[in-house]
């Protein structure tokens, strides 16, 4: 027997490490919001969420609650990205009392974009939450576009809920956990 194949018999479950699990898709066709309030914080300590939108007329936010969706907070995030596009232009975004969590982007009518964000620690009470995003749209002036940030809540409480909100979004949104054991 191979020595990789006798740890991993030791070892039990270790193929699902690291496992997306998926929580839930939501749709959206020009709505104002979409709403993910069962994130299963309580089973997972990191989450992976993915944009796919083929239109918002404004910049999405995402904002996060404590309080099972009821309402989102709405100021206090901190958060820095770089940003570029195709014609080289290239400089970076930060703030210490941000309305995000996770940066959304430029938005305008028929613009496309796409995003994948990772968020930490949303069901421990005893840490912040942060999280860590990149997305590429078609940005109304600069073209082609694409950002990296990291963003965090500096208050230790349990976050249970997540809102994507605009304008008008239409595409699709997808939650998952991603499996420790």
């Amino acid at each position: 027997m191979p020595l990789g194949a006798a740890r991993f018999g030791l070892l039990g479950g270790v193929a699902d490490l690291g496992k997306l699990e998926l929580i839930e898709t939501q749709t959206a066709s020009a709505v104002g919001t979409v709403e993910f309030t069962d994130i299963k914080e309580n089973i997972y300590n990191v989450h992976f969420m993915t944009f796919s939108m083929t239109e918002s007329t404004t910049p999405f936010v995402t904002r996060i609650s404590n309080n099972g969706g009821t309402s989102y907070i709405s100021s206090g995030y901190q958060f820095a990205g770089q940003y570029g596009n195709v014609t080289g232009t290239f400089g970076e975004d930060k703030t210490t009392s941000g309305g995000v969590f996770i940066e959304g982007g430029a938005g305008g009518s028929g613009i496309a974009k796409n995003q994948y964000a990772y968020l930490y620690n949303l069901g421990d009470s005893t840490k912040y939450s942060f999280s860590t995003s990149h997305h590429f749209s078609e940005h109304p002036t600069l073209g082609h576009y694409f950002a990296f940030y990291s963003s965090v809540y500096p208050t230790a409480e349990v976050h249970n809920a997540i809102l994507v909100g605009a304008t008008s979004i239409t595409g699709t949104i997808s939650l998952y956990g991603i499996a420790e054991s």
